[in-house]
């Protein structure tokens, strides 16, 4: 097959599952992080993409509440962002989030974790949104139910990040990418069989 025509038949497919604009194959969670966090720094300025993780001068800033910090962010960090960690210890408030931004904020990233004293994901996106900042979710562990597929881009996130080898029992270097068109396509382009930052994470035949 031709690598494209198979990838453009997989985001059709995982649109269509997820109820979103588009979707794309990953190699596992850490590197959906990486490819949302790249495609929020670029957009799809194609100078930027071979800039990359060279990123001074740019929105470069990804916020984070202090519970959701986890050990694969560092992926934030490859891609060329700089995570802004808000709140306290015994928790995070909308207000915590709000000082974090800045006019250097490219994106949110918020972790689903169940529970903790955290700022729901809807609040998160209507702050964010009203900022004109994209929000990415890290929702790796959160299938089933199948319902999830759909509920963080109708809460109002912008990018979603599944595991596939967790309970969807597929390979554990697999995984799915899924929202805004725009966005999915910027990572797209940064991603195997293009020769972006996200060339490395390449999924096997």
């Amino acid at each position: 097959v031709f690598i494209e025509e198979l990838l453009a038949w997989a985001s059709g497919e995982i649109a269509h599952l997820t109820g979103t604009d588009a979707g794309l194959v990953t190699t596992g969670s850490a590197a959906g992080i990486l490819l949302s966090t790249a495609a929020c720094l670029t957009g799809n300025d194609r100078q930027r993409m071979q800039a990359l993780p060279k990123t001074d001068g740019w929105k470069n800033e990804v916020v984070m509440q202090k519970q959701h910090r986890i050990g694969f962010d560092h992926a934030v960090g490859v891609a060329g962002g700089h995570i802004v960690e808000v709140g306290e210890v015994a928790g995070t408030t909308i207000d915590h989030i709000k000082a974090g931004l800045s006019d250097k904020t490219a994106a949110i990233l918020h972790v689903a974790l169940e529970p903790s004293p955290t700022v729901a994901l809807e609040q998160v996106a209507n702050l964010a949104h009203r900022h004109g900042i994209p929000v990415i979710v890290d929702a790796a562990a959160e299938l089933p139910p199948v319902s999830n597929l759909s509920a963080f881009s109708e809460a109002g996130c912008d990018l979603v990040i599944f595991s596939g080898g967790k309970q969807v029992s597929g390979p554990n270097d697999s995984g799915i990418l899924c929202g805004r068109g725009d966005l999915v396509e910027a990572a797209r382009l940064q991603a195997f069989p293009n020769g972006g930052i996200g060339r490395p994470l390449k999924g096997g035949k």
